[in-house]
C-alpha cells in the first residue's frame, strides 16, 4: 500500500516541479554557461572585497595598538 502510494503520487518529483522555473523555450547552453561564469566571477569579486575590507579593519586595529579591534569591528558591522 505504501509502495503504491509512493509510486502513484511521486511527492518529491511533484514538489520539485512546483519549485522549478521551467519555461517552454529553455535557455541555450551558451547562455547558461555565460550566466554560470558571471556568477562565479561575482562570487570571487565579492570574496576579494570582503577580504580586503577585513584586512583594512585589521590594519586599523594594529595602528591603534588593538590587534583584535578589526575582528570586533567586522563582527559588529556584520550584524
Amino acid at each position: 500500500m505504501v509502495q503504491a502510494y509512493w509510486l502513484g503520487n511521486k511527492p518529491i518529483t511533484s514538489a520539485l516541479e512546483r519549485l522549478s522555473f521551467k519555461r517552454k523555450g529553455s535557455r541555450s547552453p551558451l547562455l547558461t554557461a555565460l550566466i554560470a561564469l558571471m556568477l562565479i566571477i561575482m562570487f570571487i569579486y565579492f570574496s576579494l572585497l570582503l577580504g580586503l575590507n577585513y584586512y583594512s579593519y585589521q590594519t586599523l586595529g594594529i595602528l591603534v595598538e588593538e590587534p583584535l579591534l578589526g575582528l570586533f569591528v567586522a563582527s559588529a558591522l556584520s550584524f
